[in-house]
């Protein structure tokens, strides 16, 4: 699979590495009295009721189980996507100023361009939020369009990584990249100096400059964000 991102980038991405098989077979590896144990074609394993099996007329062939989409989704899709997105998102704090000050190795591979950290989610009461890709955002810092300010709040060379608050107050929460002190800085809503022409402008703005196809996800963030790491570290 192929992805172009907005700079024109192709980008090549395994998808039997990256993404949770969309074949409902799955094999059935042990019965107890109550559950089958089942595993998929990425090797994740759950456990499922027996009585979900019967209730939704399943059948067992060969030791396998072709299942309904919407019980592959509840037992393998919706678990594995939660337990790797939080293990994602601690890994993504602990080492986010490491990846941020390393953004060419981030634009390198489609599994890093797409990974989506819960820290980049923008947006204001009343109108919606968004959220946006590690990629996305980094190209935006590197068309020299994105949101960059010489000096912000006692600090310089900073760019803006993710903002939320009240359009009719202004008052803001924001996030921002210090490129010259190579570290994330936060300021609490009310805290910080206001956005140029407001939360609302600024807002809409930052949407279009990380904007991105649909639907370009991975499932195995927590696996991406180690490869992306040691991969950094074997730069150093």
């Amino acid at each position: 699979m192929e992805i172009k991102t907005r700079d024109g980038r192709i980008l090549k991405m395994d998808t039997t590495r990256w993404l949770i098989s969309t074949s409902w077979v799955c094999k059935v590896l042990s019965e107890t009295k109550d559950h089958y144990l089942i595993q998929n074609a990425n090797n994740l394993q759950a456990k499922i009721p027996i009585s979900i099996v019967h209730d939704n007329n399943l059948t067992i062939v060969d030791d396998h189980i072709s299942l309904s989409d919407g019980t592959y989704k509840h037992y393998i899709v919706d678990p594995e996507r939660t337990r790797a997105n939080e293990r994602f998102n601690r890994m993504f704090l602990k080492h986010c100023e490491l990846i941020f000050a390393n953004m060419d190795v981030v634009l390198s591979k489609a599994e890093y361009y797409l990974l989506r950290p819960q820290m980049l989610n923008s947006g204001g009461a009343y109108i919606g939020g968004f959220s946006y890709s590690l990629g996305a955002l980094i190209e935006s810092f590197k068309s020299g369009h994105h949101f960059y300010f010489d000096e912000f709040g006692g600090f310089k060379k900073m760019y803006l990584v993710a903002t939320a608050g009240s359009p009719l107050s202004g008052s803001h929460g924001s996030t921002f990249w210090c490129a010259e002190e190579r570290k994330i800085v936060r300021f609490k809503p009310g805290k910080g100096p206001g956005l140029p022409n407001g939360l609302s402008s600024s807002l809409k703005k930052l949407s279009e400059m990380v904007k991105q196809g649909p639907d370009q996800h991975i499932d195995f963030q927590d696996q991406a964000i180690k490869v992306l790491i040691q991969e950094i570290k074997n730069k150093q």
